[in-house]
């Protein structure tokens, strides 16, 4: 996973909802999965990559939230 601070004060004050700075999250999928997604492959929603790990970043962006909230 990586994982980025960036600033986004030049973007219009109805895209940012008036903050300056953003935290950026990038999950990174396996070769294998998005080749498969190149290919056409159809997604297994039981048993989806991409799912999965988008999940676990939504519960560590909502801890993060909630830590830098009560900060």
């Amino acid at each position: 996973m990586i994982i980025r601070f960036v600033d986004i004060s030049c973007f219009s004050q109805e895209q940012t909802l008036g903050f300056e700075k953003a935290i950026l999250f990038c999950i990174i999928l396996s070769k294998e999965y998005v080749i498969d997604i190149w290919n056409g492959k159809a997604i297994d929603y039981d048993n989806d990559e991409y799912l999965a790990k988008e999940l676990k970043v939504e519960r560590l962006a909502n801890w993060l939230a909630d830590y830098i909230n009560t900060r």
